[in-house]
């Protein structure tokens, strides 16, 4: 006479399928955190090159009543440097151009974020108005 399985083995099966699923679970979460923590830290690398770069703007402003009229990054290099920056990043952490559109009163500096695409939900700008940024002048 064949038996089934008995009651306990059979929980025994269930809690295995259930711990491997779930370790199976913990081991995409712990990636997905770690892609998660690299995208973060990517993001805050070019927050903080979009502050160097608009602080050398801010500063050139200052000195020469104005912004440079730009439409580059490539093209402020010689004026930013090596006065306001040592060095001018030509991309963001993603390995895109940034996006600069400047003249006199205005700049807007950019990064098409994670994505590689402008104009969307992940993009990071830096923008000032030297009447916004410095009222009186």
């Amino acid at each position: 006479m064949k038996r089934a399985f008995h009651p306990s083995a059979l929980l025994l099966c269930v809690l295995a399928a259930v711990f491997v699923g779930g370790c199976a679970g913990e081991e995409k979460t712990y990636t997905d955190h770690l892609v998660r923590g690299a995208r973060a830290a990517e993001g805050q690398e070019t927050r903080q090159n979009l502050e160097l770069i608009g602080s050398a703007l801010e500063r050139y402003a200052i000195d020469h009543g104005g912004y440079p009229e730009a439409s580059s990054v490539q093209e402020i290099e010689d004026l930013v440097t090596p006065t306001y920056m040592s060095r001018v990043p030509q991309r963001d952490s993603w390995r895109q151009e940034w996006r600069l559109t400047s003249s006199a009163d205005h700049f807007v500096l950019s990064s098409d974020g994670p994505d590689g695409v402008p104009e969307t939900e992940d993009d990071l700008k830096r923008e000032s108005g030297i009447r916004g940024a410095f009222p009186g002048l």
